[in-house]
């Protein structure tokens, strides 16, 4: 079976103990609603499972709406954290695990969290209470859909009160989602687009797969 997906690249899984009385022909050479172009293959039923899954993975991870580099910005009065760079590199994984992106260089080095500790007197709410916490995530324009602003919510807050050993933190923690516009992402020097940002990640991809074959 061969298989061009939405990077293009060639992929040739192989699958032992092909049972025979399963097998099925399909002929095609049309690009699919998920965007992979599939060229006259045979396949059983166990290769046609897998390949709508290989499928489905590829759509899910360049649908357009996943191709961020989150910036992760964290408030809090000094003390608050004890060690404020593993929370920075916890925050950068959780948005980034959250999003579904690629596990490449162009995302896991240009990710980042940034914990900004405030001197006292310099953070308080209506009432003067200064024991809160302030989380913005700037993300592109459209990265986040409404299951993956719940869940960047919820567990930058519980990470949050993780990190500062003090649960009752999660009712004093605010996230706020942010977004650039379309074309104001900025990286090595260019304003960046979603169609580009995902055209540079499959670029990346491709040269990666060329180095270790």
């Amino acid at each position: 079976m061969v298989v061009q997906d939405t990077l293009g690249l060639h992929r040739e899984p192989t699958l032992g103990g092909r049972d025979e009385r399963s097998r099925a022909t399909f002929q095609a050479d049309q690009v699919s609603p998920s965007g992979l172009r599939v060229c006259a293959f045979q396949l059983n039923a166990f290769d046609l499972f897998r390949s709508v899954l290989f499928a489905s993975t590829l759509r899910t991870q360049f649908d357009g709406e996943s191709n961020a580099m989150p910036m992760i910005d964290i408030y809090a009065v000094a003390g608050m954290f004890a060690n404020t760079k593993q929370l920075a590199i916890d925050a950068a994984n959780t948005v980034k695990t959250i999003e579904g992106v690629p596990d490449i260089p162009m995302f896991r080095k240009n990710t980042a969290a940034f914990v900004h500790e405030l001197p006292e007197g310099t953070l308080a709410n209506v009432e003067g209470e200064e024991n809160y916490v302030r989380v913005q995530v700037l993300t592109n324009e459209g990265a986040l859909d409404r299951e993956k602003q719940m869940a960047v919510v919820e567990q930058l807050t519980k990470l949050v009160s993780t990190a500062a050993g003090d649960e009752t933190l999660k009712e004093r923690t605010w996230v706020l989602l942010t977004e650039a516009k379309e074309g104001g992402w900025g990286l090595w020097g260019h304003a960046y687009t979603n169609k580009e940002l995902v055209a540079a990640a499959r670029d990346e991809i491709a040269k990666l797969k060329s180095a270790s074959s």
